[in-house]
């Protein structure tokens, strides 16, 4: 998979710092005993080949960030903001495992880069990853809801990011 400049990482997440959001949210709710247990999954990847590894990769990568975008489409305040942060925290930990699994899986080969459907599925997935980044910035100059997405905003922006660790 290609991946991001550090240098644009580095300028989104000072963006992103630099928002200056200093309210501190409410405590979240108490998950129930069954959410508190529960292992995140990713989407099922069950490919044989490495071609269909990546492609399976790949679309799980574009599936989620569309998860991403539907579900911020809806945050305009603090209230929904809020109401979103469950579903937010789920999709943060199938990104952990998609991470874990293009990290394990390694840079695609030559032949799948060059591909065309792999050009195509690489667009769309960072029109994807542009559409997020509208959403994160638009988060960021609220406040309101930047309190209760920032930490999970800031884990997401280092989606594409080998080197690079979120902070407990």
């Amino acid at each position: 998979m290609v991946r991001l400049r550090p240098m644009l990482t580095a300028l989104v997440i000072s963006t992103w710092f630099g928002a200056g959001c200093s309210s501190e949210p409410t405590s979240p709710p108490e998950p129930d005993a069954a959410e508190a247990t529960a292992e995140p999954e990713a989407p099922a990847l069950e490919s044989t080949s490495p071609e269909a590894a990546h492609a399976d990769l790949m679309q799980a990568s574009i599936t989620l960030l569309e998860n991403l975008n539907g579900t911020f489409d809806f945050v305009e305040d603090a209230e929904t903001a809020e109401a979103v942060r469950p579903d937010v925290d789920e999709l943060v930990a199938q990104m952990h495992a998609l991470k874990a699994r293009r990290q394990q899986l390694g840079d695609p080969p030559e032949v799948i880069q060059e591909s065309s459907r792999f050009a195509m599925d690489y667009l769309r997935m960072m029109g994807s990853w542009n559409r997020f980044m509208e959403h994160a910035g638009r988060i960021a100059a609220n406040p309101g809801a930047a309190v209760f997405l920032r930490e999970p905003i800031d884990e997401l922006l280092l989606f594409f990011d080998d080197e690079g660790q979120a902070q407990p």
